[in-house]
């Protein structure tokens, strides 16, 4: 019954280091870097493989240890062969996601796809099963490094990394993960132990440390904060943010998100929305009010596709002009207002800007070409722009400076092509329903306007799902579905107004509405709140935004509020992760001339990392009491049986006075033998050396067993006397 019971405790100690270190570095990982996964199934897969290990690594005989360890092997060989497609699956989109993230922080680093791309619900198990394969390794070499060698500096070495993989790029990982880690770190320390120590002992310490260390860990957990922590929804801002685009092969990205590669913009993979109201963005308004905040731009239609043009088309443009921001450099006497963007989980270099910027906030902001700017900063960022909304727009009968007749020229040219194939079909739309019984057209704000009347007519939905394989994306919503959402509006609608000669293109972003903003003029903007539109351009005024979305933000609000009681099935999320209105608002008062005072949101918008923190420094704090025990213990060593004989039984003596307030006893003898040493001119000889030796070593044994845990912590490890 003993010798079971001593087993018990020596297997669970084992099995918990095993299964907490590993669960803990696979969720602090995963989490940190928003990598969709089942993580309940890793921390089981964790748990069942850890069991095993620790099984394997406390049976006493090593005949049956070897018959159970060869056969846990050929099993878990099996296992990662049968999957072996799915791991490598599962590790490509783990690299990809990976890579995204650190795009996004490290200048340099290029962003990756994976070469197949899969439906979103097997993206899911193959990351999980790739997840769960790293977990059974690393819960295997766990096993060996604290169970068989004895060494808590691997187990840390071999955890550690998944954690400073993620803090070097300022992620923040998931609590459950830091509870996993943390008392896995603190046990490892306090139940460090040289080669002599008893096995039992060890066991008992680890599970009294393990309790303790995780106590410690949920006071800091709640003391210092939870609800400062930002990331709760980090797995579902992901499937909207980076698995529409994996899955669907998108190489663009979610409007204000992150970085792309191509500059494409996919439809083909556009199909019904979903969305989780995770807060992507904070906006303060010194005048709040309905308000685009421009991400990109679409300039050729491919049929699947918003692209840019072909490099040589840009060759010899002058972008240095700022092209998506020509009013400003014209007018002034329109009333502008401060703006304050601070984003949540979008990339730092595609930056979200509301139209017409002051130009002294032009130089923080990098053109690319004339489709979206970039910056090196991840925000918050402060703007100044002239506020337009409401006032009429028409070209401007003005003589312009040579670098913008030449852009002006550049739109002209290549702003009003439509695709062959598709030219014909849209033309005799235009003729038979646009303009039938119109007559003589007045003016170009005419034409839009009638454009946007005849699309009112199509039926608004979030679920129009996939345009089939094939079909052209434009012409199937106009003559067939004739349904959809912003994106289909706005590709159609920027076809037609270029076949009624009038230059526009798509563009997408966040629309953040005027009851978005509380009173102290902060917005917290949803995933909903994405939106896509066009942009007219106009003479002297440049590109300018144009809704044609039916009923906009108010129709979406709608169909959520239907939706909201029987949850809509998704085909296939798209990468702009909702819809909201940009009609043009009424004027609206002119701001403040002086700057009003910026407060965030109480709720906060930028995670905090002093629980994280302060777990890393009681974490550094443990492992120099260690380093700095050991490091004595080596000097103790040295001085005792490398030192003269004499002078070595004068340390001892010295040692065994610092022992004394913790009950050890130095008898007259050792009394004695320390006089003889110090000032006798024979000495003492090496039996009586090895003697002082002896009984140095008898009490250290003595005082630690007799002092209760807490006061043998402070011997051990504040003294480094033990």
């Amino acid at each position: 019954m003993k010798r079971m019971v001593k087993w018990m405790l020596i297997w669970s100690s084992y099995f918990l280091l095993s299964w907490l270190g590993s669960a803990g570095s696979i969720v602090s990982f995963g989490s940190a870097l928003s990598i969709p996964a089942d993580y309940p199934a890793i921390t089981y897969g964790c748990a069942a493989v850890s069991a095993v290990m620790a099984a394997l690594y406390g049976i006493p005989r090593k005949g049956i240890r070897w018959i159970f360890a060869g056969t846990s092997a050929v099993l878990l060989a099996f296992c990662l062969y049968a999957v072996r497609q799915d791991l490598i699956r599962g590790a490509a989109y783990v690299g990809s996601l990976v890579s995204i993230e650190y795009s996004k922080e490290i200048e340099g680093i290029e962003y990756l796809v994976p070469l197949e791309n899969l439906p979103q619900g097997q993206i899911r198990d193959v990351i999980t099963i790739f997840f769960a394969g790293c977990g059974a390794l690393l819960s295997w070499f766990l096993a060996w490094a604290v169970a068989r060698k004895y060494r808590s500096y691997l187990g840390v070495v071999l955890t550690l990394p998944f954690l400073a993989a993620v803090l070097v790029i300022t992620r923040e990982p998931n609590w459950a993960g830091i509870l996993f880690l943390f008392p896995f770190w603190a046990a490892l320390i306090l139940s460090g132990r040289r080669q002599g120590k008893d096995e039992v002992d060890r066991a008992k310490l680890v599970l009294l440390a393990l309790p303790v260390s995780a106590a410690l860990s949920a006071v800091l957990f709640f003391t210092l904060g939870r609800d400062t922590y930002s990331r709760p929804d980090a797995v579902d801002h992901l499937r909207l943010r980076i698995m529409g685009e994996l899955a669907e092969g998108d190489s663009s990205v979610a409007p204000g998100g992150t970085r792309s590669a191509s500059q494409d913009i996919d439809l083909q993979g556009r199909g019904d929305l979903r969305f989780t109201g995770e807060v992507v963005l904070d906006v303060f308004s010194g005048n709040p009010g309905r308000l685009y905040l421009r991400g990109r731009s679409g300039a050729r239609y491919t049929g699947s596709a918003w692209t840019a043009f072909a490099d040589e088309v840009y060759e010899g443009m002058d972008f240095s002009m700022y092209p998506m921001n020509i009013a400003p450099q014209f007018f002034g006497w329109y009333p502008t207002n401060l703006i304050v963007i601070e984003p949540r989980h979008l990339a730092a270099d595609f930056v979200l800007t509301p139209y017409n910027l002051d130009m002294e906030d032009m130089p923080a902001l990098v053109p690319v070409r004339d489709l979206y700017y970039e910056s090196k900063d991840s925000g918050p960022y402060t703007f100044t722009y002239m506020d337009m909304m409401g006032e009429p727009l028409y070209d401007f009968d003005m003589e312009l400076e040579e670098g913008f007749q030449a852009y002006d020229q550049f739109v002209m040219d290549q702003y009003l092509q439509v695709p062959e194939e598709l030219r014909t079909r849209l033309e005799t739309l235009v003729d038979n329903d646009i303009l039938r019984g119109w007559g003589v057209v007045e003016s170009e704000s005419d034409l839009i306007q009638q454009v946007v009347s005849f699309l009112s007519s199509y039926q608004y939905t979030l679920t129009p799902g996939a345009v089939p394989p094939g079909e052209d994306f434009v012409e199937y919503f106009l003559f067939q579905s004739q349904q959809g959402y912003c994106v289909h509006f706005a590709s159609a609608a920027t076809l037609l107004l270029r076949t009624l000669g009038i230059p526009a293109r798509y563009a997408e972003g966040y629309a953040v509405a005027a009851e978005d903003f509380g009173g102290d003029g902060w917005a917290q903007v949803r995933d909903r709140r994405g939106h896509a539109w066009v942009e007219v351009y106009y003479r002297g005024l440049g590109w300018q935004p144009l809704e044609v979305t039916p009923g906009g933000m108010e129709a979406a609000d709608q169909v959520l509020e239907v939706e909201s009681s029987a949850p809509a099935e998704s085909s296939g999320e798209s990468s702009v992760p909702a819809e909201s209105s940009l009609e043009v608002s009424e004027p609206r008062e002119d701001s403040s001339s002086s700057e009003p005072a910026v407060e965030r949101p109480q709720s906060g918008v930028r995670s905090n990392f002093w629980p994280l923190w302060a777990c890393i420094v009681l974490l550094a704090l443990g492992m120099c009491a260690i380093l700095r025990r050991r490091w004595r213990a080596a000097m103790r060593r040295r001085e005792f049986y490398e030192s003269e004989r004499n002078q070595a039984v004068v340390s001892m003596y010295g040692y065994l006075v610092q022992l004394r307030p913790y009950g050890a006893v130095v008898s007259a003898e050792i009394k004695e033998l320390a006089l003889k040493a110090k000032y006798s001119q024979q000495g003492v000889t090496e039996e009586e050396a090895q003697t002082m030796r002896r009984y140095t070593q008898e009490q250290v044994i003595q005082v630690k067993n007799s002092l209760p845990f807490w006061r043998r912590m402070v011997f051990c490890y504040v003294r480094a006397l033990g």
